[in-house]
Parts: C-alpha cells; sequence; structure tokens
C-alpha cells in the first residue's frame, strides 16, 4: 500500500477538510486512506461539476475485475458522500442556524424527502353496488413494456429503492433486459426523470434516460414459481452498498444477467457447481432471473 500513498500524493493537494473527509470514509480500510485524500478532492469536484460523469466512472470501476479498484470506487463514493452531508452543515450553521447535531440530521433527512417526494397514489371512490344484475368482468388494460438503451455489454442497469443514485440498490437488469414495466408516477430528479418499475419479481426505481417503450402486455410479468425441491440460500459477506452479480456462464468474464441485493434471501441453487480457479461457481434463480454467481457469497438459509 506504500506505493498506493505515493501514487494519492500526486494527484492533487488535499485540505484538511479532505483528510477528514478520508478518514471517515476509510475508517474499516486505513490501507487506502492516502489514495482516497489524493483522490477526493478531484472527484468531489467532479461530482459537483459533472455529476453523471463521475458517477458513471465509479460504476465503471465498481464492475471491474480488480478488486483494488472494485474497492477504491467504493470508498471514493463513500466519501463523496459525507463530503456532500458536511457542506449541507456547514451552509445550514452560515445561515445562523443554532441547532444540535441531532438536529442536523433531521435537517438533511427533511432535505432528502423533499428532494424525493413519493409518487401520488389516488384511490378511487366507492362505486355504488348493482344488485339487479352480475358484475362483468373487468377489461384488462393494456400495460407498455420497456426494454434497456444506451448501457455498455459489460455494464448494467442498476433498480435503486427510491428515486436517485443516493438509494440502496435492489437489483440490476442487463444491458439487453427486456420486459420492463412502469408501475407508477414518474419523479424528476435535476434533469432526470426517475420511474417506478417491475423487472422479473423484482420492484424498484431507474432512471427512464435508459429505457425505451418497445411493446403493449395486457398483464405486467410476474417471476415463475420456483420448485421446493432446490435448497435455499442468504447472500453473505457483501457490503450493503454493493450487490452480487449474476452472470450467464461461471466464471467473472461472461455476461451479466442481473444481481442480488446484499441481503438477498431465497436464492434457489438449481444444480451442481463449477471449479473456477479456487472458487465454486453454482446455477441459481432468484426471482425470476437464472444464472450463475460464486457460492463464496452465499450461505444456507
Amino acid at each position: 500500500m506504500k506505493n498506493q500513498g505515493k501514487a494519492g500524493s500526486q494527484l492533487g493537494s488535499s485540505s484538511p477538510a479532505d483528510g477528514v473527509v478520508a478518514f471517515f470514509a476509510t475508517l474499516k480500510q486505513p490501507d487506502y486512506r492516502p489514495v482516497i485524500r489524493g483522490l477526493l478532492p478531484e472527484a468531489v469536484k467532479q461530482h459537483k461539476e459533472r455529476k453523471e460523469a463521475i458517477d458513471f466512472v465509479l460504476r465503471r470501476w465498481h464492475s471491474a475485475s480488480d478488486e483494488e479498484i472494485k474497492i477504491i470506487s467504493k470508498l471514493l463514493k463513500r466519501g463523496i458522500q459525507i463530503a456532500t452531508w458536511s457542506w449541507l452543515i456547514v451552509l445550514a450553521m452560515g445561515a445562523g442556524l443554532t441547532i444540535t447535531g441531532i438536529r442536523a440530521v433531521q435537517v438533511l433527512q427533511k432535505i432528502e424527502q423533499s428532494t424525493n417526494p413519493p409518487p401520488v397514489v389516488t384511490v378511487p371512490k366507492n362505486q355504488p353496488e348493482n344488485t339487479n344484475s352480475q358484475p362483468s368482468p373487468p377489461k384488462p388494460s393494456l400495460k407498455p413494456l420497456y426494454l434497456v438503451v444506451d448501457v455498455d455489454s459489460d455494464d448494467v442497469l442498476y433498480i435503486l429503492s427510491g428515486a436517485g443514485v443516493q438509494h440502496k440498490i435492489v437489483g440490476c437488469i442487463p444491458y439487453d433486459g427486456t420486459g420492463i414495466s412502469i408501475v407508477g408516477e414518474g419523479v424528476t430528479i435535476g434533469k432526470y426523470l426517475w420511474v417506478p418499475i417491475q423487472y422479473k419479481g423484482t420492484t424498484g426505481w431507474v432512471n427512464s434516460r435508459y429505457i425505451d417503450r418497445y411493446a403493449m402486455s395486457s398483464k405486467i410479468p410476474s417471476s415463475s414459481p420456483t420448485s421446493s425441491r432446490y435448497p435455499r440460500y442468504r447472500i453473505v459477506d457483501v457490503e450493503s452498498d454493493d450487490t452480487l452479480y449474476v452472470h450467464s456462464d461461471p466464471g467473472v468474464q461472461t455476461k451479466l444477467v442481473g444481481c442480488i441485493p446484499y441481503d438477498g434471501r431465497n436464492v434457489f441453487v438449481t444444480g451442481r457447481g463449477v471449479n473456477i480457479g479456487r472458487s465454486v461457481w453454482v446455477p441459481i434463480q432468484y426471482e425470476g432471473t437464472t444464472g450463475w454467481v460464486n457460492s463464496r457469497y452465499m450461505t444456507r438459509q
């Protein structure tokens, strides 16, 4: 890690405040602190000026096969979040707000809620009961289906728990994914419209910039039931801001077909594993997605 510290110092000067942010971002991995302190000022600057670009770069680093690159991207993302929160607190103090640390957290939560309002759900009024005739069956309504666009073949479209990139990853869609249904009203975040979707049993939010309509369907697609004869597993040793990728075949070099959140459960192992190097890859099914994962990150429920 000494070489990484030298490289970080050559990337640019950093202030004491950057050192504090880097310290908290690398609490669990202090060996990477010199590198993060060197990269963080430029990453925060790019996040302010070209947010979509830096998010794209960090997402690509996170999907790299090099484990150190993945760790650095994760720590940079954490540092950017801490730096953003600290600026909000400084601005609040500069405006003359005399609040405690607990009150500051409450203010930040209100700011986030105001920028990410929940979709409005309207409840229809009760209809009068018709006692003279049998009720007619409801007519099926056609719902548009969408496909993924403008995502590289070695990347995926993340499904998030809420509107905006700051929310938890709950799944992902491969670059050529189809059969996506929009299930509610969208929310505008900055320049982009985020929409609630359903894809193979997973519900969440995606940036509508990366999906396009291609067909109509009379029902929302659902995942097919999995036979109870398959053993159930859950995900382990994956951090809360990360996911376990599902591949089309054994090995990290194969195509990504989906992902499982860090706390995913009810993952079915559907066949025998295959040894790839020192790892064992097993075929799985999870909420309609089938593929292969490294068994290192699963344990029996």
